[in-house]
């Protein structure tokens, strides 16, 4: 699918929609925004200077509008992609992609009978520490991979417990399908295995809600390595922290920018004669490019036709599958 300017519909105007409309490279063009608030949608559509509605399927059946954004809440999200699947328009879906897993099995079904590019929005696969990781990795500059070790989190703010994530009918659950995801959707993108054994614990410390505000995981693969993650809505200063061990040295990764402070990658390198290892850094700006490199590897995808998109369908059913099995549903 091959176009000068393809053009943009975005349904959703909350912070993650805007980001993304601020994402979109000179290949595109926001046309049209879409929100249930139209105060919200028409001052968005003011701003790009495009249409815009309250009708969600207008949005998508515009012939206007050649790529669907779908950034709303987690019980919107996969009979939204459908419809949009359905009428062959490339489809980039929000994090988590769905509610519970099996929603996927017919977008993986529509997609490959449309033969239409759909991308999840797990960006952080896309900062520039996990893509100098991923490298470093590919290139055995830590030898074989043994464990990961992280966490993620935030203090939420005044409130939160009255907000959609907290609502577990709309939102599927609490801090494990929101933050949670991105690391598990990380472990498993860096060991490239699934994960067969899944322990975990769903706490809810501090805020008055009916989710977790706090999760502890242990997800092991069939080789046996194993990642060790938490994501919580207690972190009062807003933190993440990822550690790759492999058997000849260790990767840091330190904030994402932004609140989460200035992106860093520490690298480990063991000595032959062990004792303290030689160290390298590499650090970024505090501005998150991940969102304008994953819109790219989508308009790329768009471009080729190509439906085996990573992160897609496939990956996001596997990671709601750990989601569903914690949640004991």
């Amino acid at each position: 699918m091959v176009k000068q300017k393809y053009g943009v519909g975005i349904i959703g105007c909350g912070l993650i929609g805007l980001k993304r409309a601020n994402s979109i490279n000179d290949k595109s063009e926001i046309r049209f925004f879409c929100d249930i608030k139209i105060k919200k949608a028409k001052s968005y559509a003011n701003k790009f200077k495009c249409s815009f509605t309250s009708n969600w399927k207008e949005l998508i059946d515009s012939i206007n509008v050649d790529i669907v954004i779908i950034s709303t809440t987690h019980n919107l999200l996969a009979e939204m992609a459908e419809y949009s699947i359905d009428r062959s328009k490339p489809t980039f879906i929000e994090k988590p992609g769905a509610f519970e897993s099996k929603e996927f099995d017919i977008l993986i079904e529509k997609s490959k009978k449309h033969n239409i590019p759909v991308h999840v929005g797990y960006n952080h696969r896309f900062h520039p520490s996990f893509i100098k990781a991923k490298d470093f990795i590919k290139n055995k500059k830590i030898g074989d991979l043994y464990f990961i070790r992280a966490h993620y989190g935030h203090g939420g703010r005044i409130g939160y417990d009255s907000e959609w994530r907290s609502n577990k009918n709309i939102s599927g659950g609490g801090e494990l399908i929101d933050q949670g995801t991105h690391l598990i959707d990380l472990s498993m993108w860096l060991f490239e295995e699934d994960f067969l054994n899944i322990s975990g614990n769903l706490k809810t410390y501090f805020w008055d809600m009916d989710v977790e505000d706090n999760v502890f995981m242990i997800l092991e693969t069939k080789t046996k390595k194993i990642a060790n993650l938490h994501a919580s809505w207690t972190e009062w200063k807003n933190q993440f922290h990822f550690e790759i061990v492999g058997e000849t040295g260790k990767i840091l990764i330190e904030g994402l920018g932004g609140s989460y402070g200035k992106e860093k990658l520490t690298f480990y390198k063991m000595k032959p004669e062990m004792g303290v290892p030689e160290i390298k850094e590499w650090s970024w700006e505090e501005n998150d490019t991940s969102w304008v490199s994953q819109w790219s590897s989508f308009i790329n995808d768009v471009v080729k036709d190509q439906i085996n998109c990573e992160p897609g369908l496939e990956s996001s059913k596997k990671i709601l599958k750990i989601v569903d099995n914690l949640y004991g549903r």
